[in-house]
């Protein structure tokens, strides 16, 4: 067979993993079609018409992936919780607030569900969309309810958990993990408007603390 056949083969299955967006299976195209594109290359030198002509069609490709990329991610219609969500963090942009729906994890409680534990590391920061959660520090016990962070002054200071928290049954709890976070605070307008969020969430905490001190000593 004219080796010329295996350089266009290569080339063509290089290109279908271009659209193909299982990454196994793109990732072992790439790697058939470079292992003929080596073949072809190994037998005959390549006109350089068709290096070019080949070049550019995978230019353009990667053009249209691109575009179909960024058209499912800014086009997705947002489900009614998440609309609800981008009303209550409304310092995010919404390339911004799209980049915090991919980290988001939801989940609804059957039952308790402890988050945190005094003295211990945290590997997440949560956000009840709605319900409470009880939080225990040293001999106080308090109940914080929809909207609140947890996790957030442990993260702010870079220690441990600072309280024992327990989300109750039946809330809607988002987990934003360290990890995925970190990597999405790289972004300067993310990391505005996350630390944004964590500046209010405490300032609301501040005058909750303030009004309970002021009820108890009336």
């Amino acid at each position: 067979m004219d080796p010329i056949y295996f350089l266009h083969a290569g080339a063509s299955a290089f290109l279908l993993g271009f659209f193909i967006f299982d990454i196994i299976l793109s990732r072992a195209l790439f790697a058939f079609g470079a292992a003929l594109f080596i073949y072809g290359f190994a037998t005959q030198s390549m006109p350089a018409g068709w290096a070019i002509l080949w070049s550019a069609v995978a230019i353009l490709a990667n053009l249209a992936v691109i575009w179909r990329s960024l058209s499912a991610q800014f086009k997705k219609p947002l489900t009614p919780e998440e609309q609800a969500l981008a009303k209550q963090l409304n310092k995010f942009s919404k390339a911004d607030f799209r980049k915090l729906l991919k980290i988001t994890q939801w989940q609804t409680l059957d039952a308790p569900l402890s988050l945190t534990q005094q003295g211990e590391p945290t590997r997440a920061i949560y956000y009840l969309f709605s319900g409470s959660a009880i939080v225990q520090k040293n001999d106080t016990k308090i109940e914080v309810g929809e909207h609140a962070l947890i996790g957030e002054i442990s993260y702010a200071k870079g220690g441990p958990a600072t309280a024992t928290v327990e989300a109750q049954a039946e809330t809607i709890l988002l987990t934003w993990p360290l990890k995925k976070l970190n990597k999405a605070m790289k972004r300067a307008s993310f990391k505005a408007a996350f630390n944004a969020l964590l500046n209010q969430d405490l300032s609301e905490k501040l005058a909750a603390d303030e009004a309970r001190r002021e009820a108890a000593s009336g």
